[in-house]
């Protein structure tokens, strides 16, 4: 991590959210974290319990109250998950694509 006056990064205090699996190791300056009383944290399959949670999303998304559809950018047959493959592995999907069965 690097330091320069004025960057977002060097505000004081805060939390950074590692979410994925990082391609790379990564060196992080505690000493920077410590001064700066910053934390950082992962994330695990988004640090849900899903018997709890994915109800609680499902009757967010009934009501309308979760935007689940505005996140789907592509839809796929099955019939065409060949096709699909290619531009996922080579990230020209923008959010997420669905399979349709």
């Amino acid at each position: 991590m690097a330091c320069s006056r004025g960057s977002a990064f060097c505000r004081t205090a805060g939390s950074a959210v590692f979410i994925g699996l990082p391609a790379e190791k990564l060196e992080v300056d505690v000493m920077e974290l410590l001064v700066t009383e910053k934390s950082l944290v992962g994330s695990f399959c988004g640090s849900c319990t899903p018997d709890i949670d994915i109800p609680k999303f499902l009757q967010r998304y009934k009501n309308g109250d979760l935007d689940l559809d505005a996140l789907v950018t592509e839809r796929l047959r099955l019939d065409q998950i060949n096709e699909a493959v290619a531009p996922l592995a080579a990230a020209e999907i923008d959010g997420r694509a669905i399979i349709e069965f």
